[in-house]
């Protein structure tokens, strides 16, 4: 027995040993095999690639890179996470199958070494900074079964051959079941149409390319999409009509498309989209009536508005009555804006209008939000609406009439004041609490209703807002500045209204007239980091008065930067009615879901709307003038006064011509002080017996001048209506008329103050003797050409030029400091035409007409004929050009010298000069005058 006993205990030894020797023998196999679990060579160079055009710092790529360094988690959504399958030969290779890089703020290019990854099934760069286009090779990712690039900032033409990725079949992704990616292409800026190579996507069961500018037709091969369950073309830049192969969608649960351009349609063939829940037809140019089936499809909840709420319902033409198939307590959602539809407003839609809850969705009753605004309703279908204001339900202007007095002025169309219009000006803090900013009261404007709501402020304003954020139910339609943005600006810049689709505002009761209309933006609703929240781009229309006057407005973009206010302002606004609308709306443009969903659409800060300018001045004239008479009329007034007690006719009349003779005899006060400008510049004439009788009155002072060469007498006076004048005698027998009539004439020419005109461009046959004849112009532009070409004074140069050209050698005259920089023909012919211009004799020059076309080289430049002057001429022309050459060099000295010593020679005005003078006599005394040094250097002439 002891025997068997010990040789048990020897096997039971030796069993432990061997089962200690076979487990770590597994261990250190499988160590063997992780270890052993490498990516190729060619995916890491590939994965290097990617990670350096991208400038991704997440990586740290090596061959065992798939146990760790891909994971990443942080905080505003991002994520950077590589899956890897390593179930390839004998679990020793790994390869990359799935690569998520969202909101981590990448840039640069989409690199095209993608396509190395060949067994790559799911890549999502969503959220990031990316441009360019998406390359080609892309679409050679064979295993490719979901990509997302939304949110970027990629562009051009889609690539043709992505139409090769034929095991594609869902363009979204989610996260713990939440889904993060709305599209493939979203709110990216691709373009032109949608390839035809699409068509083999026959897996595809999601497809948005809402907020892109892709642009063509809607292709029909999207009929072979037969698996698809979502598609999104909203906001882009294609035509219809949507092509009638989209009735073989029969498993759509989303259909998405609005702002088509193009031609008016008929409403699509929807009937066997039976999974069909939400429906999207927005502004898709669709006519006719709504199909009763609509109403039949049991699983819709969402019938958004088939047409855009605008107020251009010329393409948008929905007519008919509101089906009764749409009767259904299910039904969440029913938007019909801003079509033509006709007949009777349902009961039910205003049953338990009183009763309705604002919670999403109300249980006790049929849709929960109904918008018909904007129709043409008959009166008698809106007889039952009595109120303006009701929860979840929008009729305003959904009445044909605007005269019935059975209904709710806010039904009626235009919205019409019932009451007489009083109001001339409006301030509304949009989304914020009442508040004084830049000396006004602007009104709070707090309601937070939104998907089809009505508000009216008492008939001073109101707004209108229809649509629903997608995605979010709990969305706040008010908005403020959750990210503590350093906000510049006034006040009101802090908060904001928005809305899903559009947004009105209107200005009640407002007189008729001219206004200023100031909209105040900030954008409030993203970071100014460099995070995912700070990528959202948002783009709206805006209207006034029916005229668009905002197009694909991006706040952020306009302010260069987030929280930072800015103003638009529009004049001359015209309000014919009583109502001014201001109209915002989204066109399915930018992104959707950044920083969250439902962060889209029109958004605005505050609106203050006064009167225009000079129409403000007009009417606080009239206040003054004509208040008491305009008593029982609408006319706008700038106060609010009372006006209730009327005028007789006759009392219109007296105060209306009372105030025409004050403003009258206003002005004319205003003329004779001299405070209306030009008096000085007037030119004046006097009779002789006028002037006579002023001397011999003595009404003026008396002063002599004597000089060695003339004699005459100046006198200053002033006459009985207060006007200076001066008086001019030349005695009738001096000798020395011509010498110091030339003199005085180029002592004036020669003085270089910025109020006169020197006499060097005026044409010496007006200069000397008064005379002027039509080529007087033709000498000044003569001078003119000649200046351009030697850039110096050319009053003086005259006999100069004549004898250079005799000599063969005009181009002297050329500016020097150009050298030989310059076209010597074109030179040539501007000094020929300015010589030819400056001829003495007027009736040798050309006429302005054919100095044009010598000009223009349609006629040949005339030779040039110089007729011989007088002795006379001759002497004035040269004392012309000394006093000239002297006022060259001390213009300075003379201006002050002279005008001090020379105070006897009136300057005051033009007419102290008298063209028609006498030769003084000998006999005459003659003294000393300042100007006695010109006039002796002048004793060689």
């Amino acid at each position: 027995m002891e025997c068997l006993c010990g040789k048990e205990t020897v096997w039971k030894r030796i069993l432990s040993v061997l089962l200690i020797v076979s487990l770590l023998s597994s261990c250190f196999t499988d160590f063997r095999s992780i270890d052993a679990q490498l990516l190729p060579q060619e995916e890491v160079q590939a994965l290097e690639a990617i990670s350096a055009k991208l400038q991704n710092k997440y990586w740290n790529i090596t061959r065992s890179s798939c146990r760790s360094g891909f994971q990443y988690v942080g905080s505003n959504n991002a994520v950077s996470n590589v899956t890897c399958d390593c179930n390839s030969a004998n679990a020793t290779v790994c390869h990359v199958t799935n690569i998520q890089l969202k909101a981590l703020n990448l840039r640069g290019t989409l690199p095209a070494e993608f396509a190395n990854l060949t067994f790559l099934e799911e890549m999502s760069l969503l959220g990031n900074r990316i441009n360019g286009s998406i390359p080609r090779e892309i679409g050679d990712i064979a295993t490719l079964e979901e990509l997302v690039l939304q949110d970027n900032q990629l562009g051009g033409p889609l690539p043709q051959n992505l139409g090769s990725l034929t095991r594609l079949r869902r363009l979204s992704s989610e996260i713990h079941g939440r889904i993060v990616s709305r599209s493939l292409l979203s709110a990216n800026n691709f373009t032109g149409p949608i390839p035809e190579e699409f068509s083999k996507l026959t897996n595809l069961t999601d497809f948005r390319i809402d907020g892109s500018t892709l642009s063509g037709k809607i292709p029909d091969m999207i009929g072979n999409w037969t698996k698809i369950e979502r598609l999104d073309m909203q906001g882009t830049s294609l035509s219809g009509p949507i092509p009638s192969t989209i009735s073989e969608l029969i498993n759509l649960v989303e259909l998405r498309i609005s702002d088509l351009n193009g031609s008016d349609t008929t409403f699509p063939d929807l009937q066997n989209m039976t999974k069909l829940k939400t429906l999207v037809l927005r502004n898709c140019l669709i006519t006719g009536r709504i199909q009763d089936y609509i109403g039949d499809l049991s699983e819709l909840k969402y019938l958004y508005s088939i047409v855009l709420a605008c107020r251009d319902l010329s393409f948008n033409n929905l007519s008919g009555p509101i089906p009764g198939s749409l009767q259904r307590s299910d039904l969440d959602i029913m938007l019909l804006t801003s079509n033509s539809l006709t007949g009777a407003i349902p009961g039910w839609i205003l049953t338990n209008k009183n009763d309705m809850l604002v919670s999403f969705p109300p249980s006790d009753s049929f849709a929960a939000y109904i918008d018909v605004s904007y129709n043409n309703f008959t009166e008698s279908s809106a007889s039952e609406v009595t109120l303006c204001i009701l929860v979840n339900r929008n009729l305003v202007s959904s009445h044909s009439s605007t005269e019935s007095n059975s209904i709710a002025w806010c039904v009626k169309k235009d919205l019409p004041c019932s009451t007489s219009p009083k109001y001339h000006s409006l301030y509304i803090n949009c989304g914020g609490s009442q508040i004084h900013a830049e000396g006004n009261e602007y009104e709070e404007d707090l309601a937070r209703e939104g998907p089809s709501y009505f508000f009216a402020s008492s008939q001073r304003w109101a707004y209108s807002s229809t649509g629903f954020f997608m995605g979010n139910g709990d969305a706040n339609y008010l908005a403020n500045n959750s990210f503590s943005l350093n906000m510049t600006g006034a006040e009101y810049y802090k908060t904001a209204r928005l809305s899903p689709n559009s947004l009105k505002y209107y200005g009640l009761c407002l007189r008729k007239g001219s206004y200023k209309v100031r909209l105040h933006f900030a954008e409030i609703m993203y970071s100014d980091d460099q995070t995912y929240s700070s990528l959202g781009r948002r783009f709206f229309d805006v209207s006034i008065q029916g005229k668009e006057v905002l197009k694909d407005f991006n706040i952020k973009e306009e302010a260069k930067g987030v929280g930072i206010g800015i103003t638009r302002e529009f004049d001359d606004i015209l309000v014919n009615g009583s109502t001014l609308e201001i109209h915002l709306y989204w066109r399915g443009k930018g992104t959707t879901a950044i920083p969250g969903r439902g962060v889209y659409g029109p958004l605005i800060s505050a609106i203050t709307i006064t009167p225009s300018g000079y129409y403000l001045l007009f009417r606080v004239s009239l206040f003054f003038f004509y208040a008491p008479a305009l008593s029982g009329t609408d006319f706008p007034l700038p106060i609010d006064f009372d006006v209730s007690t009327g005028l007789s006719a006759g009392a219109i009349v007296g105060i209306a011509a009372a105030s025409f003779v004050l403003f009258v005899l206003i002005l004319v006060v205003l003329r004779m002080k001299g405070c209306l400008g030009g008096k000085d510049l007037e030119n004046k004439g006097y009779s002789l017996q006028l002037i006579r009788l002023t001397i011999n009155h003595r009404m003026c002072a008396l002063m002599m001048i004597r000089s060695k060469i003339n004699a005459a007498l100046s006198r200053n006076g002033v006459l009985p209506d207060g006007t200076v004048i001066a008086v001019k005698q030349l005695s009738s027998k001096s000798k020395q008329g011509n010498r110091e009539f030339v003199n005085e004439i180029g002592m004036i020419s020669a003085l270089q103050h910025p109020h006169l005109v020197k006499l060097g461009y005026m044409a010496p046959e007006y200069a000397m003797r008064g005379y002027l004849t039509d080529k007087a112009d033709v000498y000044s532009f003569g001078i003119v050409a000649l200046e351009i070409v030697s850039e110096v004074s050319c009053f003086y140069m005259g006999l100069k030029a004549y004898v250079l050209q005799e000599q063969g050698s005009l181009l002297e005259l050329v500016d020097p400091r150009l050298g030989s920089n310059y076209n010597k023909e074109e030179a040539l012919n501007m000094l020929q035409i300015g010589l030819l211009c400056t001829n003495p004799s007027p009736t040798l020059r050309p006429t302005m007409s054919s100095v044009v076309s010598m000009l223009e080289g349609k006629l040949p430049i005339q030779a040039t004929l110089i007729k011989r002057t007088t002795v006379n001429e001759e002497m004035r022309f040269k004392a012309f050009e000394r006093l000239t050459q002297d006022s060259q060099t001390h213009t300075s000295s003379t201006f002050s010298q002279d005008s001090q010593g020379q105070r006897s020679i009136s300057m005051n005005a033009p007419s102290s000069i008298d063209t028609s003078v006498t030769i003084p006599s000998k006999n005459d005394d003659l003294d000393h005058s300042p100007s006695s040094k010109l006039l002796e250097d002048l004793n060689d002439v």
